[in-house]
């Protein structure tokens, strides 16, 4: 990408970048030394505060433009998800009807092929109690393992009434219930409440699964 960056900023970021690079792991063995790697912290401390103003020089003003433009949008933006939230929450009640409606014809059409499967297992039964009676006992076996054959004719009248375009799927949600109850691994530590409870506590803080200790830190005010 083309740098595009005022030349003053340019040049403060070479310069800084060279200092930057000229930090190495630094062992103090007296108080001279100690006095130096002060002052070289402190400058770090002070380049880096430099640095992080010359960014929001840059920043600043896109951030601003940004939230300008967001502001403009977000509105609408959210006009518009809340009309498809309502038509989808229209669409799922109106597919629930008619999943209803289709179970409630299949059951009367299933009703309707076992019935008709009675009828028909019915009147070969009577066929084959004549051939018995007329003395044909071979054609009545036939008719009986004719009629244990006949079973319902499955009929299906589900039909496609859903809009081109427009899918259904299913997924799996969740809803806390009962905290208590939830296994630990679906537990999130809040490490920031931890952290603030060591801060405040120090020395007599104590929770069960938690080691609190104190590190050194070190602190360095800029020039």
């Amino acid at each position: 990408m083309e740098n595009t960056l005022p030349a003053e900023i340019q040049s403060f970021l070479e310069i800084v970048e060279m200092e930057a690079e000229g930090c190495v792991e630094v062992i103090i063995n007296d108080d001279q030394q100690m006095q130096e790697a002060s002052t070289l912290l402190r400058s770090i401390k002070t380049r880096a505060k430099e640095l992080e103003e010359k960014r929001f020089e840059l920043t600043r003003p896109l951030d601003a433009a940004k939230a300008n433009i967001m502001a403009l949008f977000k509105p609408i933006a959210d006009k518009l998800a809340n009309g498809e939230r309502l038509i989808k929450t229209g669409i799922i009640n109106r597919e629930r009807a008619i999943a209803e409606e289709n179970r409630r014809l299949q059951e009367i059409a299933d009703k309707a092929a076992a019935e008709e499967a009675e009828r028909k297992k019915a009147a070969i039964v009577a066929d084959a109690e004549v051939a018995l009676a007329e003395g044909k006992p071979e054609l009545a076996v036939a008719y009986v393992n004719k009629a244990e054959e006949v079973k319902p004719v499955p009929v299906n009248v589900a039909a496609n009434r859903r809009p081109t375009g427009i899918s259904l799927k299913e997924e799996w949600v969740h809803e806390v219930t009962d905290q208590k109850l939830i296994p630990d691994q679906f537990k999130t530590i809040d490490e920031a409440a931890l952290a603030r409870y060591a801060k405040a506590m120090k020395e007599r803080a104590e929770v069960p699964g938690v080691k609190f200790f104190k590190r050194e830190v070190v602190a360095a005010r800029r020039f």
